[in-house]
């Protein structure tokens, strides 16, 4: 169910639950492999290193949902549910609930072996909570998770955030902790239509900013922390199975920055939209993966926007939909402009394209005026080393990226007044 790498040594921890037949039950397991490539022979994992299981004496439902590595400073973190109670073997924590409860946990990675830093659970009380998603922000000190719970949770996973509001439904959470403070908080997001519910999915964070994903159904989505109304538009007289995504961005501090959903195209139509997972970029978008049956729309849908997808054949189809950071704006990832990724403004009015590209990216300035107006080109790789110097002489110019390895590149642009940055990739 999870799966996480150490970019640095190239292991990989994998994540989720295991059956015994004596007794029976299912546990959780988190297992460390170092990949291995000998010239001539097939790739292997061979035999893990060292393995996280969950004990058989306490019986109960128990897996790992997401798993998240921190290279700075050897920790694995894994976020799931059980059932009654779970232990974990190398661990001395015991963890106990009259229902079904999220935890979370960590543990040092020494090398060949592990020890565990804690193991917590979401103290819900009521019907049930589920850890579904977890990401580490290196750079900032913080762990942050989500899920799905109905009740309450006082004190939730024992981090020091604000208590999780009673709510008869099924709401999702969202919380953060940097772990070098006592700093934390939580936020939720909920559907107050007796019969809606809201599921948090998954999460992931970047350049000082968390990026939350889940799915609401049959009415307006509150999402705490962020003003606005965020309203799927579709039928919400039809059943629980019309879903809809929302997204939800907030800082490290808990400030909340921007929101979105996506709609039904039609007042009247009944629609299921699903949420599979997310990640961001270093250059200010966040990809959402997942399904959509039968229509989709967008409530903040960027300029120019993309078009509302519409199923084809019979069941649901799949979508990938990039959101811009600082606004939330949904758009196809089919569908970008290149002058989306502009940073700043030059006279003129700019064009740079294709990108990716497999060797030349062509340069348009559509009000080019030679006798008043002096453009220069830089071209810097991913690291900010200097490339190359170009003085615009014409409305077109032609850069050649061939003599470079394939990449990210960015260019800067210059009228002599003003500086305009964007980025381009070169491919296969």
């Amino acid at each position: 169910r999870a799966i996480t790498a150490n970019e640095t040594t190239g292991d990989i921890y994998v994540g989720g639950q295991y059956a015994t037949n004596s007794p029976v039950r299912n546990n959780a397991f988190i297992l460390k492999y170092t990949p291995t490539t000998t010239a001539g022979t097939s790739n292997a994992l061979n035999t893990a290193i060292w393995s996280i299981l969950g004990d058989n004496t306490y019986p109960g439902y128990d897996k790992i949902n997401d798993l998240d590595f921190d290279e700075q400073t050897n920790k694995v973190y894994g976020i799931g549910q059980f059932q009654s109670g779970m232990k974990f073997n190398p661990g001395l924590s015991v963890l106990s609930t009259t229902s079904t409860d999220a935890f979370i946990c960590g543990y040092n990675d020494l090398g060949g072996s592990c020890s565990q830093i804690f193991l917590s659970k979401g103290n819900i009380s009521g019907a049930e909570m589920i850890g579904e998603g977890i990401a580490v922000d290196e750079q900032n000190n913080m762990v942050y998770v989500t899920g799905t719970y109905k009740g309450s949770a006082s004190n939730p996973f024992s981090l020091g955030a604000a208590a999780l509001p009673s709510v008869s439904n099924y709401a999702a959470f969202m919380i953060g902790k940097n772990y070098n403070t006592s700093a934390a908080w939580s936020k939720n997001a909920y559907v107050s239509l007796s019969s809606g519910n809201t599921y948090g999915k998954e999460v992931s964070c970047v350049n000082n900013r968390v990026f939350f994903v889940g799915e609401f159904s049959r009415n307006t989505v509150a999402i705490q922390g962020i003003t606005g109304t965020y309203n799927f538009f579709g039928a919400n007289s039809i059943g629980p199975e019309n879903f809809h995504v929302f997204t939800a961005t907030y800082n490290s501090s808990g400030t909340g920055l921007v929101a979105n959903v996506t709609r039904s195209v039609l007042a009247t139509d009944v629609d299921f939209h699903s949420a599979k997972s997310i990640t961001v970029d270093e250059y200010n978008h966040c990809y959402i993966v997942g399904q959509y049956d039968v229509k989709m729309s967008y409530l903040n849908p960027g300029t120019p926007p993309s078009a509302n997808l519409i199923r084809t054949g019979v069941g649901a189809n799949a979508y990938i939909m990039r959101a811009k950071q600082n606004t939330g704006e949904f758009k196809l990832a089919e569908a970008e402009s290149d002058q989306e990724d502009l940073d700043g403004t030059i006279s003129g009015g700019l064009k740079v394209f294709p990108s990716p590209t497999n060797g030349h990216v062509t340069i348009e300035i559509e009000n080019f005026h030679n006798e008043t107006e002096k453009f220069k080109l830089i071209l810097f790789n991913s690291t900010g080393q200097q490339l190359q110097t170009i003085n615009i002489t014409s409305q077109k110019t032609i850069l050649d990226l061939s003599p470079h390895e394939n990449g990210i590149y960015l260019i800067s642009f210059s009228d002599g007044t003003s500086n305009v940055v964007t980025r381009i990739s070169k491919a296969n």
